[in-house]
């Protein structure tokens, strides 16, 4: 279709022109913008489905040396490309990257995803982007920091006295866990109902048949 095109105004011109000179420089001008078409160069606006990201992905590939490229921006000298996705991110010398943020010195990666980050000196890396302070404990798969003292309950932490609730929840003395895909802490007199997936605690007087609470 765009040779058709070129042909045509190519056509156009010979049959049009007075003389052989300006024909050669009409010509010429013709297939120029022909090439820079093809190129990208000199449109208006991004074609239909071009977005953002990609335009200035675009644009960067034709300014910015291809060993400094980092998606959409360009690092500058001395700087390292970190997570050379559509936005891209530099790390300055010096610093580490860290998935989608760059480490100072002295600081360490913590995680490997999303959620990775930043942990200080004296911190240490329980999970993916938690860091733990000094004397506390990881708990949870990763997922909490317990300070000294408290007892890790999966991803909670339970103080001195109380017992861990099917990993989920503190019961305090006195009351009973609840619950098996979900716990909850009943207190005394109070019956355990819905057990498997939300359980509840009945009122006072209350008693639970088939899941539910009854007087």
């Amino acid at each position: 279709m765009k040779a058709a095109f070129l042909f045509d105004d190519v056509s156009r011109i010979v049959a049009g022109s007075s003389s052989r000179t300006r024909a050669l420089k009409l010509i010429g001008g013709a297939l120029g913008g022909a090439v820079l078409t093809l190129l990208g160069v000199g449109c208006s606006a991004p074609g239909p489905g071009t977005t953002p990201e990609l335009a200035r992905s675009s644009a960067v590939s034709l300014r910015c040396p291809k060993r400094r490229r980092c998606g959409g921006n360009c690092c500058g000298k001395g700087q390292i490309c970190c997570n050379a996705g559509s936005n891209g991110l530099c790390c300055n010398t010096g610093q580490i990257c860290c998935f989608d943020s760059c480490c100072n010195s002295g600081q360490t990666c913590c995680g490997n995803g999303f959620g990775a980050a930043c942990c200080n000196s004296g911190q240490t890396c329980c999970g993916d982007g938690v860091c733990c302070n000094a004397g506390q404990t990881c708990c949870g798969g990763g997922r909490a920091c317990c300070n000294p003292g408290l007892t890790c309950c999966g991803s909670v932490c339970c103080n001195s006295g109380q017992s861990c609730c099917r990993g989920e929840a503190c019961c305090n003395a006195g009351q009973t866990c609840c619950g098996i895909l979900h716990a909850i802490c009943c207190n005394t007199g109070q019956a355990c109902c819905g057990r498997a997936v939300s359980p509840i605690c009945c009122r006072t007087g209350q008693k639970c048949v088939s899941g539910k609470c009854v007087a």
